[in-house]
């Protein structure tokens, strides 16, 4: 057997046992004792918002371009905790459900590259110069802070990513009105932006991307009827894919279909409820349609074959479309449900990571649905649903309910006025990373009880929670970053902030890059046509390291290295070098952190040292060599192959 494919084999079957039709029985989901729900009398249900493309027409009377009047963010410092202004928009959706990746660490001078979508125009303008802004900290921390007042697009676009490869190449990649995926790409060291259009066959919106050394994928989404489409492949909505091998020069896959991710599986799949992570050589895509199965699909040669995909919630309608109709003897019992045809399910608004062992971890805003009466061409959501789901490989069968809005005078219910809807639950938004010590992490987004502006809207604000051990456990509870950084506990700023759509970077080192939009008016002035007039919206950067420490082991500051890896062999070599001399001890744990062997070396001398590692009695699998000696620690993954 090709040692390639039995790396793969073994893989795929450590990540949850791929056989056709796999599905997790993640329905059996786990609450936590501590998040509390909205008093049922208060649940509404609300109609689900038109997603939009941000080409509908909206304007009154043209107007010239204005810079906003949102007071400027003042730099707020803690220890180990930064938050900075780094530009302003009016057109204030940044998604219509899962996050859009928008944050780089760039290093040297430019420090940190941030890009939104941004218009500076009032609503009644129309938005016309609407397009990606795009700043880095070098400019928005200078004495007199500059931000971007001009897209950085040729055309007018949005929905922006922004993603760099290995070597350094920017890319953003956003939709024009038409259809066509807009791409800027701009090498290391290059001062402007190269502007071409990704190639395609078909008229899509919505973009995702991620990137994986020097490759580039993206997903998107071939416009559907409602927003000016046809039905494409039997499907009203299909998720397509795209391939660069080079950082967006050429492209190896375009308008490709994901085996299963089809009219086979689905009617439809809505805007921006899909996405994709890549690592190592491992691609994963999801969905997290509020009207389908949430769907893991896995991919471990970089996208030429797909395993078979995991369910990971089991929606009870199959392939279901609006106004079709169906019936209390359809649905899962529920006690719980706010009406007897409301359907628990997830909100559409997610993150997914691949974390450096080759898991995927999925995070979902919880809410019910409703489609009736089945002849008004639209459906239902409950926005007052509270509560953040999480899943892992490492535990398939089961989804855990880790956060959420939060019950802070303690009387078991949550104190909330009036919800305003971004076509989300209560708690949700969610943003993840993870670091090379089984560090995972989530930002999200959620309602904060007793915080009301003056019309008795509650405000959301951002939150942070970490797991030490790829997501068995995590700290409760989370951190509100709003108040976090504000140090002043008189002002006001943090009381009368909204912290929405918030966007890290995935591969944490020395911090948690955050990036998310903060203003001063609850809700979304873009979901809210006709009332907007002068809102606008700060985004807001966030260099957390604080969330890295925290009870956590020390950043590797050992370098290790392991021959042969994968071993197959019965025998590996484990390499480092000290800088001085000290007790030193070897453990190998599994993918969990549980302790499998440890191996006391007593004291070892500075310069190189070797051991050897006997892996014969081994089950296949992947595993973690950690090496301690003093203050020093380092980590290694190794993938062992005795069959």
């Amino acid at each position: 057997m090709h040692k390639l494919f039995r790396v793969t084999l073994l893989l795929a079957l450590v990540a949850g046992g791929y056989t056709a039709h796999a599905q997790s029985k993640a329905n059996n989901l786990k609450r936590h004792p501590q998040i509390k729900k909205i008093n049922p009398s208060a649940l509404k249900a609300v109609p689900m918002p038109k997603a939009l493309t941000g080409f509908e027409d909206f304007s009154t009377n043209p107007a010239d371009a204005i810079v906003p009047s949102v007071p400027q963010s003042k730099s707020m410092l803690r220890a180990n905790l930064t938050e900075e202004k780094v530009g302003t928009t009016t057109y204030d959706l940044q998604t219509n459900g899962v996050e859009n990746p928008r944050i780089v660490p760039l290093g040297g001078q430019e420090g940190i590259g941030a890009a939104w979508t941004m218009s500076l125009q009032p609503e009644g303008a129309g938005w016309s110069d609407r397009g990606t802004g795009y700043n880095t900290q070098k400019n928005w921390n200078e004495v007199i802070p500059v931000y971007p007042l001009n897209r950085a697009e040729s055309v007018r676009t949005g929905f922006t990513n922004y993603v760099a490869t290995a070597s350094g190449t920017e890319i953003i990649i956003s939709h024009q009105g038409s259809g066509v995926l807009n791409l800027l790409r701009r090498p290391a060291g290059q001062a402007n932006w190269d502007e071409s259009t990704i190639p395609s066959n078909v008229a899509c919106l919505w973009a995702h991307a991620a990137t994986d050394g020097e490759y580039l994928y993206v997903l998107a989404l071939s416009i559907p009827v409602a927003s000016g489409g046809t039905i494409y492949e039997g499907m009203d909505g299909h998720v397509l894919m795209w391939r660069s091998p080079d950082g967006g020069s050429t492209w190896d896959i375009t308008d490709g279909i994901i085996p299963g991710l089809d009219s086979t599986s689905y009617a439809a799949i809505g805007p921006d409820n899909y996405s994709v992570d890549a690592r190592d050589g491992v691609v994963a895509v999801g969905v997290f349609d509020s009207w389908n199965d949430v769907t893991l699909y896995k991919s471990f040669d970089g996208g030429d074959t797909w395993e078979d995909p995991v369910v990971v919630f089991d929606f009870p309608l199959f392939k279901y479309v609006t106004d079709q109709g169906y019936t209390v003897d359809d649905l899962p019992v529920d006690d719980t449900a706010p009406d007897t045809l409301a359907i628990f399910t997830t909100d559409g608004s997610a993150s997914m990571l691949i974390d450096n062992t080759g898991f995927v971890h999925m995070w979902m805003g919880e809410t019910y649905v409703l489609d009736s009466p089945f002849d008004d061409g639209g459906s239902f959501y409950y926005p007052g649903i509270n509560g953040l789901i999480y899943w892992s490989e490492l535990d398939p069968e089961t989804l855990y309910e880790i956060t959420g809005s939060l019950d802070f005078d303690g009387n078991d219910t949550l104190d909330i006025t009036t919800v305003v809807g971004y076509g989300t639950g209560l708690s949700s938004m969610p943003a993840a990373a993870s670091d090379e010590n089984g560090g995972i992490y989530v930002v999200y987004s959620a309602t904060v009880e007793r915080l009301e502006d003056d019309a008795g809207n509650n405000y959301r604000h951002l939150y942070m929670m970490k797991s030490p051990d790829y997501g068995q456990t995590w700290f409760f509870p989370p951190v509100d970053l709003n108040y976090a950084t504000d140090t002043d506990p008189d002002s006001n700023l943090a009381k009368i902030s909204e912290g929405v759509y918030p966007s890290v970077y995935k591969r944490v080192s020395d911090k948690l890059h955050i990036l998310y939009q903060r203003d001063l008016t609850p809700g979304a002035a873009v979901l809210k046509t006709g009332t907007q007039a002068d809102e606008s919206a700060d985004l807001v950067y966030i260099g957390n390291a604080d969330a890295v420490g925290i009870n956590n082991v020390a950043v590797n500051n050992l370098e290790l290295s392991l021959n042969p890896n994968p071993v197959s062999q019965g025998m590996a070599q484990l390499a480092f070098s000290l800088e001085q001399s000290g007790e030193t001890q070897v453990f190998i744990t599994d993918v969990r952190g549980g302790l499998v062997r440890s191996i006391p070396q007593g004291t070892m001398n500075a310069g190189p040292n070797y051991v050897q590692l006997n892996t014969a009695n081994l089950q296949d699998g992947v595993y973690f060599v950690r090496v301690q000696s003093g203050n020093l620690n380092g980590t290694k993954k190794l993938v062992v192959i005795n069959k």
